[in-house]
């Protein structure tokens, strides 16, 4: 497992409910992110080990023209 640098403890601010649950918390406080609730602002964040990330599969437009195009030559 990749080390990381922990700030000391009165340098870091608690982790939030969202972060319940991280491999990467050390009691209260988040070992890789001085201001946890940052992370979690707009997006989830980015280290949280107990989310699973998935990729969205995002279905692709098919041009007719193309498809036919694509018939003809390939016959």
């Amino acid at each position: 497992m990749k080390q990381y640098h922990v700030p000391k403890e009165e340098q870091r601010f608690p982790i939030v409910q969202q972060c319940a649950g991280c491999g990467l918390r050390e009691g209260n406080f988040c070992s890789v992110y001085r201001f946890p609730e940052s992370k979690w602002t707009q997006q989830p964040c980015p280290m949280a080990t107990h989310l699973k990330k998935s990729a969205e599969l995002k279905e692709k437009a098919l041009d007719p023209l193309k498809a036919s195009k694509r018939k003809m030559r390939n016959g």
